[in-house]
């Protein structure tokens, strides 16, 4: 395949797994392709919703299309700015399973019984819960640093200050309007 590690390293897009793909398929279309149907396979996986008669779920084609469109422009207009909507979009899901594993954890060590799953780690739970966090918030450090040594004001990773001002606007924004409208999610589906 011809492609070495520091090339991959030093691609101007900083998505190495796309350069591979390129190098893969040898044309630029065909990459484009593969990663749309990549992208929009996750979404299918996570999203579980296929109208009837449709056989594809619309309005998760047409919004993934739309926000896949939308970050492709900000890819051609500046690849720093592509960068920080990158790992702005890693540090939130860092972030969100920090969270969730760090609850998990608690529930552990406090002894509190868990929900009843289809997947159980048992005793080993705790372990690969400890490892997890660990892991999370590691990365989550190291993806607010910059990747240039003493950079400019251009080249400064800017994912903290959009984090933190995105997640108080959200606080906020629940503190005034979303507590008193905020409708509960079904916990037990049948």
């Amino acid at each position: 395949m011809g492609i070495d590690l520091p090339t991959l390293l030093n691609i101007p897009l900083g998505q190495p797994w796309i350069l591979i793909v390129l190098n893969a398929t040898g044309s630029i279309t065909a990459t484009n392709i593969l990663v749309v149907v990549v992208c929009l396979l996750l979404m299918f996986s996570a999203v579980n919703q296929v109208p009837p008669g449709w056989g594809i779920p619309a309005n998760s084609v047409m919004s993934t299309f739309l926000a896949t469109a939308m970050l492709s422009f900000i890819n051609i207009g500046s690849t720093i700015a592509f960068n920080i909507v990158i790992a702005l979009g890693a540090l939130g899901i860092f972030t969100a399973n920090i969270f969730v594993i760090g609850l998990m954890l608690r529930k552990r060590v406090v002894g509190e019984s868990l929900i009843p799953s289809k997947f159980d780690l048992g005793k080993a739970g705790f372990a690969v819960n400890t490892i997890a966090l660990v892991y999370l918030s590691l990365v989550s450090v190291l993806i607010c640093f910059p990747a240039v040594h003493n950079p400019s004001l251009i080249d400064m990773n800017w994912c903290r200050f959009m984090f933190v001002s995105l997640l108080s606007f959200a606080m906020v924004y629940y503190y005034l309007y979303g507590r008193h409208n905020y409708g509960r999610p079904v916990e037990y589906v049948k």
